[in-house]
């Protein structure tokens, strides 16, 4: 559990929950952890919404707003850029649960992701610059059937 105060704390300890205190939504911790969640593609607001669930395995939109004090809307949209991508998937149960995917699994793809893209300079990008240089682009346009002129 996430909470900001000695209630917070006192009833996740009679629930025998992990609790993590927070001072404006964050922890030193979580600042350090959200950075690397930054480095792996993820925005700073995806970053602190896929920590919640990271720290709390899973939750609702509720829950992860009361966390990190931001608007249900808001948090919604992000989830929804977070399923897209696969970082987090959507449990069945009413109201909805969020469940964060193994960080390890999304540090893999970028890094497969990276090398792919890495490749195709290689093999695309760098002989262009290596080419000599050109004095001049002409561009043309080409029409399909009708072109404009036999109209």
């Amino acid at each position: 559990m996430v909470g900001d105060s000695e209630v917070d704390a006192n009833s996740a300890h009679s629930a025998n929950m992990p609790f993590v205190l927070v001072k404006d939504g964050y922890t030193e911790k979580s600042e350090k952890e959200i950075k690397i969640l930054t480095q792996l593609g993820l925005s700073k607001d995806e970053a602190h919404v896929y920590h919640v669930l990271l720290v709390s395995k899973e939750s609702t939109v509720g829950k992860i707003s009361r966390s990190i004090n931001f608007s249900r809307a808001k948090i919604y949209g992000i989830i929804d850029n977070l399923l897209a991508e696969g970082i987090v998937v959507e449990g069945n149960k009413h109201p909805k649960t969020y469940f964060p995917v193994d960080p390890k699994e999304i540090s893999d793809r970028k890094l497969k992701s990276m090398q792919n893209a890495s490749k195709l300079v290689d093999e695309e990008l760098a002989p262009l610059f290596k080419s000599k240089p050109v004095d001049y682009l002409e561009t043309c346009l080409l029409y399909t059937s009708p072109s404009p002129r036999d109209r």
